[in-house]
């Protein structure tokens, strides 16, 4: 390649960048009441792991970790909607989500914007998002309705397992995948989806759990699936039987309508339409 092409190649690439970001900061900006935070932090203008905080338009105060996923997090969630456009127009008539992989209460804390009456269960694995999570849930006024649970959920209630800590991304940490981006890192204890749904009726479940997501839904009963209405989750790919067709097929066979979009899937109890 001559030294021309490749000159106008990293101009045509630095120029894809800038539009990107251009892309993003008109998407999540007009979200936010201190607006300036977002492209601060994504030309490296706030300390890296120094806590900030989004204060958005609709009411919610939510803490992030400066160079972190957390900010993409935050605007795939309240940016994009990511999840909750499956389900949003009802939102209003749900009484309790369960939120799996909270890590700092994002997708929680974006339903709640919309029904401040929502009873929820979150749990979260990772020590330092769970006290990001605590924090959020803390400062938005919601701690006698939001539960929390210090745990990684799983087929079984009471194992130990070892959490496998990504390098890069602070909501990819992963009891399952352990790859060169991730090193070794705390014990966790797990409780099972059946202990977490307990005997309730859940309007939602949300699953992102980096890869954990089969050993839970593949390991749960039938009587606890007939409690869950909706499902949305993200299926990471791991092998052939552990993948976003695969789980398809599962929950079909569970009794559930499911659209899958790429490895994200949204799911609705049959039974819950008939009654």
């Amino acid at each position: 390649m001559s030294e021309h092409h490749s000159v106008f190649g990293n101009i045509l690439h630095q120029f894809d960048r800038v539009r990107s970001l251009w892309k993003r900061v008109s998407i999540f900006c007009p979200k936010l009441k201190n607006w300036w935070i977002y492209p601060l932090g994504l030309f490296g203008f706030l300390k890296k792991g120094n806590l900030y905080t989004f204060r958005y338009r609709n009411g919610m105060n939510v803490s992030f970790r400066a160079g972190t996923y957390d900010t993409l997090i935050n605007f795939e969630i309240f940016g994009c909607g990511e999840y909750a456009h499956y389900f949003m127009s009802d939102v209003g008539t749900f009484h309790r989500i369960i939120d799996l992989g909270a890590q700092t209460g994002v997708f929680t804390l974006s339903l709640l914007a919309q029904n401040k009456l929502l009873q929820v269960t979150c749990v979260e694995v990772t020590t330092e998002n769970f006290q990001v999570l605590k924090r959020n849930i803390e400062q938005n006024g919601f701690s006698k309705q939001v539960a929390l649970i210090h745990k990684a959920v799983w087929g079984k209630t009471g194992e130990s397992l070892s959490l496998h800590m990504s390098k890069h991304n602070s909501g990819s940490h992963s009891v399952v995948i352990d790859d060169s981006g991730r090193v070794n890192g705390e014990t966790v204890q797990t409780i099972s989806l059946k202990d977490v749904v307990g005997a309730e009726t859940c309007d939602v479940l949300k699953i992102d759990i980096e890869g954990a997501e089969y050993d839970v839904l593949y390991g749960t009963d039938s009587e606890t699936f007939s409690r869950i209405r909706h499902i949305v989750m993200e299926a990471h790919f791991l092998d052939e039987k552990r993948n976003a067709p695969a789980i398809e097929t599962f929950l079909v066979q569970r009794g559930f309508e499911v659209i899958r979009e790429g490895k994200h899937l949204w799911a609705k109890n049959r039974e819950s339409q008939e009654s």
